[in-house]
């Protein structure tokens, strides 16, 4: 009589409604009955929940792994129409369109997770300003860094990398919106830094593309440049 009171003391509380976290209502979801109890006439079950809905650390590194697929690749063409916002001459900010930062032009396009960062401030962007003459002999017209930082943390991160002086642009793409049409967006969120520009390096001539390279660990080349530096491109031009 008592296991009995038990029993349907415990499926009276289970049928109240409950509030679960996402993670709890992902877990729930998955749960599939895998015994069954019966007592007393009453039948209940017992569920064990399904981990399916997360992935180790093996599964996001190949889902890391294949970005490199979907990102913007040789020969494609670059969207033209997303804005973002640069600088003018006099300094202030502006919105262009990307068209309109790179038609008719032969342009580097630079991503980096974001301004004052330890590789992108130490090695990624100065490597850039050292060479700009050398990607002015080949021809380019436009060299711009672009991340998702606002323009005024992008335009003083630029003063102290002397891209100025090397009349190297900035660009913001505040929502990530061309970062992602281009297919160059990291989740950095186990660095609680959300969703970033992936860093990359792009050769674009008059919108199309022409020679492209991204970081592809799991940190979307947080902590390193080696394939997307201003040697790497240059030798593509």
């Amino acid at each position: 009589m008592a296991l009995s009171q038990a029993l349907r003391s415990t499926v009276l509380r289970s049928s109240l409604p409950l509030t679960c976290s996402p993670v709890c209502r992902r877990v729930c979801a998955s749960a599939a009955p895998r015994a069954s109890i019966q007592s007393h006439g009453l039948r209940t079950s017992v569920f064990t929940p399904s981990l399916s809905g997360f992935r180790s650390k093996a599964q996001r590194s190949q889902r890391v792994a294949s970005f490199a697929t979907q990102a913007l690749k040789k020969g494609d063409k670059v969207p033209t129409d997303i804005e973002v916002q640069t600088l003018a001459e006099d300094g202030n900010k502006t919105r262009l369109t990307f068209g309109e930062i790179i038609n008719g032009k032969k342009a580097v396009i630079v991503g980096v997770p974001g301004a004052y960062t330890p590789v992108c401030s130490s090695s990624h962007i100065p490597g850039f300003v050292e060479k700009i003459k050398d990607f002015e002999a080949k021809g380019v017209d436009y060299v711009g860094v672009l991340s998702n930082n606002d323009i005024f943390v992008m335009r003083e991160w630029g003063k102290t990398m002397g891209c100025d002086s090397a009349k190297i642009k900035m660009i913001s793409d505040g929502n990530t919106e061309l970062s992602k049409a281009l297919g160059m967006t990291v989740d950095m969120t186990s660095r609680t830094m959300g969703t970033r520009t992936r860093r990359f390096a792009m050769y674009v001539d008059n919108g199309e593309v022409k020679a492209v390279s991204v970081e592809e660990d799991e940190v979307g080349g947080a902590d390193s440049d080696e394939k997307t530096n201003a040697s790497w491109i240059l030798q593509q031009i």
